[in-house]
């Protein structure tokens, strides 16, 4: 008998749905400021699919930053009922999330320097996680808004943030969203509020000054919440960097559960989501074997459980930062 995240599924329960992308207004550019767009509520979202262009013009004494066009998205912000957020995500972390989820990276067509063009990046919000990676329990955590609203919001930043040297301008800035819905063709969807195997997607991100070296950085994960993964990535002045990270233990009390040196990790991510090489100061823990849902790591009981960071900090460099990325589920 077929199952999602556990439940048995009866025939009963079994019906067909049917798989549309609903193009929006897009969300304006507005340098240094933040604007959103209302995303359909009708049917359950699978996924956002994004695309981000624009024009620029760079002289000889340009020079890229690490994430390039990307920067220009200091936040992604999904949320519901106004201010819950669902996604909460820094620009520059947008491909590794697609790249985790699909195998492969996203398109882009970067700037460059010296010379003008177009730039275009595409990226893609997986809501519905069992259907992005592998193509799993495939109606685990579509978001279901329809009895709510939901928007999706970017903090820009402007072209000082794709370059940090020279002199960069970029215009006819374009962000175009398309919404990917499932709708039943029978009454009922598996997936949908109400249904027994429903589990509502999060990926947020703390953000964790390191000002001092320490052996043990604690943080409490969330009870009450399902994780798959957690993703965390390091900086030194605005740009990725190693170095920072030692080691991440994930432990209940006094007990370690697992313990990963940063080295093993970036190595185990290259093969497992075939990175094209050993991205610097970007760690994926995983606590599921990809595709495996049974595997996620509960905390729906009372026992208590966190990450704990072994970081150093540089002795080059002004401000040194790590970033959480929580992939997680939480029954609603």
């Amino acid at each position: 008998m077929p199952t999602l995240t556990g439940v048995p599924v009866t025939n009963q329960q079994i019906v067909n749905f049917r798989k549309q992308f609903v193009a929006t207004d897009g969300i304006e550019f507005s340098a240094g400021n933040t604007r959103n767009v209302r995303l359909p509520t009708e049917q359950c979202i699978q996924g956002i699919e994004c695309m981000m262009s624009f024009d620029w013009e760079s002289d000889d004494a340009g020079e890229l930053t690490a994430a390039k066009a990307l920067n220009l998205i200091k936040w992604l912000r999904l949320k519901t009922g106004g201010t819950s957020d669902i996604i909460s995500l820094q620009g520059k972390v947008l491909p590794y999330i697609h790249q985790i989820y699909f195998r492969e990276s996203p398109y882009a067509s970067q700037p460059g320097v010296n010379g003008s063009g177009s730039a275009r990046i595409h990226f893609y919000i997986p809501n519905n996680a069992a259907l992005a990676e592998h193509g799993g329990a495939a109606m685990m955590s579509p978001l279901d808004v329809s009895r709510t609203t939901a928007n999706l919001e970017i903090q820009w930043g402007d072209a000082s943030d794709i370059w940090s040297a020279g002199t960069n301008s970029i215009s006819n800035v374009k962000f175009e969203v398309d919404v990917e819905q499932s709708f039943s063709v029978d009454k009922g969807i598996p997936g949908a509020t109400g249904y027994g195997g429903y589990l509502l997607h999060l990926m947020t991100t703390d953000e964790i000054p390191v000002t001092a070296t320490r052996e043990s950085l604690p943080f409490d994960l969330t009870q009450e919440h399902v994780f798959s993964r957690v993703i965390v990535y390091t900086e030194t002045d605005g740009e990725f960097a190693d170095g920072i990270l030692n080691s991440v233990s994930i432990k209940a009390g006094e007990a370690t559960h697992q313990k990963l040196t940063a080295t093993k990790l970036q190595v185990r991510n290259k093969s497992r989501y075939k990175f094209t090489q050993l991205q610097t100061g970007v760690y994926v823990v995983d606590l599921m074997t990809p595709g495996h849902w049974e595997q996620m790591l509960s905390f729906e009981s009372d026992q208590r459980f966190r990450l704990d960071f072994n970081v150093t900090k540089p002795a080059e460099g002004d401000s040194h930062r790590m970033y959480v990325v929580y992939d997680r589920f939480l029954r609603p």
